[in-house]
């Protein structure tokens, strides 16, 4: 496993341990008993509760104080030259010297003419001098940034969550944004862990821009060649001063950030082959939980006397005209979404740890717990918003199943063709406000549809996720200017 992954598996591989007691303990249940336990027993949705603000924010204080002095080692570090000798083409050489001459005059194979005027050489022997920036203060410096990044991220985690769950419950049901039954599956989120944080958010919200501007500091730099060069040489890394950290301003107080960080460092605790196996277990189960989570908190109904077998779920449910099919793919590794209405649509949800992804369905959707894993879909305990996440990818499915667009797939009213007759085809209901609509891509061809709020402006977003910006009304990825990312060729489109 990745170090970064390893770092942030130790922080929250107790968040899952809950979901295969769960099921170990209450298989074969109705969806009643599971709402039931959800609410009163089990919790789909942790935030921790143990965050201390006032530790957070003298520590940031640290790192104010001493970005200045890194923002300088990273325009002009102390680096050493270092000398060799090397035998170039002649329009290459700057320096010549004695040796030179020397070495040309016993080496006739590097000339290219001779005549009664002397000889004309095709290369040099010559000295070139090279930026040696793999100095052990460097090396520090580069240890220290790491340091502070990974501090960043994983508090920045903590804090966008703690946020998250403070302002979700922005009670917009009258503007029809968010789905009606949003609310009923908000609710029992909440009502699983019964904490209020509300009186955190401010507090929050202070420290996690401080946290993003730091960050920002540091990421956009990370290219420069003190930082590039040295960052992995880190490993068995051991403190000591020198003259530079000693008598440099700017080199000292990067020391006595990561002297500080060296002696408050937690102490590593061991994750074995098997603990990581025990979690791989843990997510799993906590996906098969969730995604039933979402299907009925987005339109579709199941037979109330229908038990669920968590081991090998196979599950129907219905809306309208719409059929889902829940269940596992043959390997019991990943979990299989099957949407039909006049066509058929198949997802296939992929957790980070199979090896094997090559199912055959329409679209393959990789999940993961880890913020650091960003290509994939970010599904998490840690996140109020991950049931929104697969339920837009039953709204995919709803919208790709359809060929007829007489049914909104978020609230099952009418829909209405306002496009043209030479224009590609458009939907609005006039009930929730959602619109659909049919594009081609210009660079392959192929055929796609989005989906968007009629009349909506895009207001400020927590968190990197982009969809938020649409309340996850979307089918398609968004910039975070809420322009339409192209599913064929992952590129943005200008009308």
């Amino acid at each position: 496993m990745k170090e970064c992954l390893y770092d942030e598996l130790k922080f929250i591989i107790e968040d899952y341990k809950s979901s295969s007691d769960f099921l170990s303990l209450h298989n074969n249940i109705t969806i009643m008993e599971f709402d039931y336990y959800v609410i009163n027993k089990y919790s789909l949705f942790i935030v921790h509760d143990d965050y201390d603000f006032d530790m957070q924010a003298k520590i940031l204080d640290k790192f104010e104080y001493t970005l200045p002095s890194i923002k300088r080692i990273f325009a002009k570090p102390i680096i050493h030259l270092s000398e060799k000798e090397e035998i170039l083409p002649v329009e290459k050489v700057r320096l010549i010297n004695n040796k030179t001459i020397t070495h040309i005059a016993s080496h006739s194979e590097l000339w290219s003419d001779m005549n009664e005027k002397g000889i004309k050489p095709s290369k040099l022997l010559t000295n070139t001098y090279q930026d040696n920036y793999s100095i052990y203060e460097n090396i520090l410096f580069a240890k220290t940034v790491d340091c502070m990044l990974q501090y960043l991220r994983k508090n920045m985690r903590e804090l966008k969550s703690l946020m998250t769950s403070c302002s979700t419950l922005e009670f917009n049901y009258l503007e029809r944004i968010n789905h009606w039954d949003y609310f009923l599956a908000i609710g029992k989120l909440h009502t699983g862990y019964a904490r209020n944080f509300g009186k955190y958010y401010n507090k929050s919200k202070e420290l996690y821009d401080r946290m993003s501007l730091i960050n920002q500091a540091l990421t956009t730099r990370l290219k420069r060649n003190v930082y590039r060069k040295n960052h992995n040489k880190t490993k068995g890394f051991k403190l000591h001063n020198s003259n530079i950290l000693h008598m440099q301003k700017d080199y000292n107080r990067v020391y006595l950030l990561y002297k500080h960080f060296d002696s408050i460092k937690e102490t590593k605790t061991d994750i074995s082959n098997k603990d990581i196996l025990e979690f791989n277990k843990d997510y799993f189960s906590y996906l098969k939980l969730l995604s039933i989570f979402a299907i009925e908190h987005f339109n579709f109904t199941i037979d109330e006397n229908i038990k669920i077998d968590f081991d090998n779920l196979s599950l129907e449910f219905t809306y309208l005209k719409w059929k889902l099919k829940l269940g596992l793919t043959k390997d019991k590794q990943s979990i299989y979404i099957t949407i039909s209405k006049n066509k058929v649509f198949k997802a296939v949800i992929v957790p980070y740890f199979v090896t094997e992804k090559d199912y055959k369905a329409d679209e393959i959707i990789i999940v993961s717990p880890f913020t650091n894993l960003q290509e994939y879909e970010y599904i998490s305990v840690n996140d109020v918003d991950s049931f929104r996440r697969i339920e837009r990818i039953l709204s995919r499915g709803m919208v790709y199943s359809d060929n007829e667009f007489d049914t909104c797939f978020f609230c099952g009213e009418k829909l209405k063709l306002i496009s043209n007759d030479d224009e590609k085809s458009e939907y609005l209901c006039s009930s929730c406000h959602t619109v659909i609509k049919e594009n081609v891509c210009p660079v392959k061809g192929l055929s796609y549809y989005t989906t968007s709020i009629y009349g909506y402006k895009i207001r400020d977003q927590i968190g990197d996720d982009t969809s938020s910006l649409l309340h996850y009304r979307n089918i398609t990825n968004i910039t975070k200017d809420g322009e339409i990312i192209c599913p064929c060729c992952n590129k943005v489109h200008n009308d």
